[in-house]
């Protein structure tokens, strides 16, 4: 099947993901619109691809470590306790230049509000960071919220 009029949308978020500094990339927009199939087509086999759910920030954070296992053996073989040891273990351990979507990322932060915050300690430093990071969301109010944190 083909991936129609989104060459735009894709050359963007492709031209983004080939910058040498390491990139947070924020996809919102209505339900049903095909964000999540634009990130699937820039994702590579070593990537890190997260649907997140309306479970809590215990159960999210074993969804994630589970989706990184297959990049990183053995990776969801640790409890995290917190978002922050998550994701800092995370960025110490992947490759360089590794894709990691969070889809759906206002589920992730209804259920830890501190989410937002970690990511931007994280991001504030790029060139510690070893992972572009996209953020995929359909509530327009949550993510433009987010973003705000991030400018």
């Amino acid at each position: 099947m083909d991936f129609v009029n989104r060459s735009v949308e894709l050359d963007l978020l492709r031209s983004a993901l080939k910058r040498e500094n390491r990139q947070l990339v924020i996809v919102m927009g209505r339900r049903r619109i095909g964000k999540s199939r634009l990130i699937r087509e820039v994702l590579r086999s070593d990537d890190i691809y997260m649907l997140a759910d309306q479970s809590d920030a215990t159960i999210q954070r074993s969804y994630l470590a589970s989706a990184v296992a297959p990049v990183i053996p053995g990776f969801n073989e640790v409890v995290y306790p917190t978002w922050d040891s998550l994701l800092s273990q995370l960025n110490r351990r992947c490759k360089k230049g590794t894709l990691i979507c969070l889809d759906e990322f206002p589920y992730l932060v209804k259920s830890a509000p501190e989410l937002p915050s970690i990511i931007q300690r994280l991001t504030d430093n790029r060139e510690e960071l070893n992972f572009h990071l996209i953020l995929c969301g359909s509530s327009q109010q949550m993510m433009s919220k987010s973003a705000g944190c991030f400018a």
